[in-house]
């Protein structure tokens, strides 16, 4: 939205005549009638500016000073821990506005205050960090926090922490917007730091996980140590994708069937067999779209009962797009909060499958494992059934 510059009432044309008498009360009539209307705007102004989420720089010390790249080069913060106060760094500019966003596969152009979002888009969340002072951070520590509830704004920050920083905390925020509410869903396993020194290394997803329990995960200029040496080309880039995924409407329609087998290709599906303790056991289940309209971001689950563990690198998908890969994110969350299999039109389908182990701790002879398809706010579950035999 263009701004145009707000003229107090009494400002005026230099050259205006000035009347007497019955001119000076028409001038005065002029200045209140334009009061009023300065007033009013305002107002309005106010008005429609009150909804807009406001998300910006700041730090624990109040509002840390700007310093130009010259006053650093000269010593002002020779003896300090300072994170991104340069005002006119020559490859980057205003080092305050740290966090940015763009859309996957776009057009290369970085957005650092606000960002218009589409549903099922892909976006890459970037911070870029650097200590201007002269001496080195310690336990310097990264984390993107990312707003839970669905909204048609979302501010997301980009925080840093310095175990001997002053300031020793810095946040920067970026507002996602879209026309219809929805949720910012974080893509587990893609998140990376670069540096001169590093190049492109992974970091853990506990930089979303861990946002406000231990200020994200250490980060660092040589290793992944919390150091971060000061220096006008010392500077890291930590980079995660996430999805803005529109709300689905209630009452959706889609079905869950799960079955199991034993560990061979050559098994038949069923809705129960018989496992002996320390046996692997397949377990498939199938999500279908029988709705008039598109599901977007299925997520699927499954619920383990006591004495059942899910065997590492063995969950795949089979849609239209992917015939039996490995989904490498399952390990971590296929039995907690679930994985994103994506999106499905009417009639789509697709399989997961996973391995299980039966282990010494089963308190039942009947385990049963709960297959769960989750759309927006419906959830459709079924089970199936291993019989634990001698």
């Amino acid at each position: 939205m263009s701004r145009n510059r707000y003229h107090e009432p009494w400002e005026t044309e230099a050259t205006a005549e000035r009347p007497e008498s019955k001119g000076k009360i028409l001038l005065v009539i002029g200045l209140v009638v334009a009061l009023i209307a300065a007033i009013t705007c305002a107002c309005v102004h106010f008005i429609n500016q009150s909804g807009k989420v406001s998300c910006g720089w700041g730090d624990d010390s109040g509002g840390r000073p700007s310093y130009t790249a010259a006053e650093v080069e000269e010593g002002a913060l020779e003896d300090q821990v300072v994170f991104n106060s340069i005002s006119d760094n020559a490859e980057y500019g205003n080092e305050k506005r740290y966090i940015s966003a763009e859309l996957v596969g776009g057009n290369g152009r970085w957005n650092y205050r606000e960002l218009k979002v589409e549903d099922g888009q892909t976006y890459i969340l970037r911070v870029r960090i650097a200590n201007n002072g002269g001496q080195t951070s310690t336990n310097t520590r990264v984390a993107f926090s990312l707003p839970l509830e669905p909204a048609t704004q979302a501010p997301i920050y980009g925080r840093i922490y310095s175990e001997n920083g002053t300031p020793s905390k810095y946040w920067d925020g970026i507002l996602l917007t879209c026309d219809t509410p929805f949720r910012v869903e974080y893509i587990y396993g893609n998140s990376t730091l670069e540096s001169e020194s590093l190049g492109i290394v992974p970091v853990g997803d506990e930089i979303v996980t861990k946002a406000a329990s231990e200020n994200g995960i250490a980060i660092g200029y040589s290793a992944l140590d919390g150091l971060m040496p000061g220096g006008a080309e010392v500077f890291v880039t930590i980079q995660i994708r996430i999805v803005a995924e529109e709300l689905q409407p209630s009452n959706l329609s889609f079905t869950t069937n799960a079955k199991v087998r034993q560990d061979s290709a050559e098994a038949s599906w069923d809705t129960s067999i018989e496992a002996q303790i320390g046996e692997l056991v397949q377990v498939q289940f199938l999500y279908t779209n029988t709705d008039s309209v598109t599901h977007n971001g299925v997520i699927a689950s499954v619920i383990l009962p006591d004495g059942i563990e899910l065997v590492p690198g063995t969950t795949k998908i089979y849609n239209s797009s992917y015939d039996g890969e490995l989904i490498e994110t399952a390990d971590a969350t296929l039995d907690t909060s679930g994985i994103n299999i994506e999106n499905y039109a009417p009639g789509a389908n697709a399989y997961v499958r996973c391995t299980v182990r039966i282990t010494d701790a089963v308190t039942s002879s009947e385990a049963k494992i709960w297959a769960v398809t989750t759309v927006g706010e419906t959830h459709v579950q079924d089970s199936c059934t291993v019989t634990i035999t001698d």
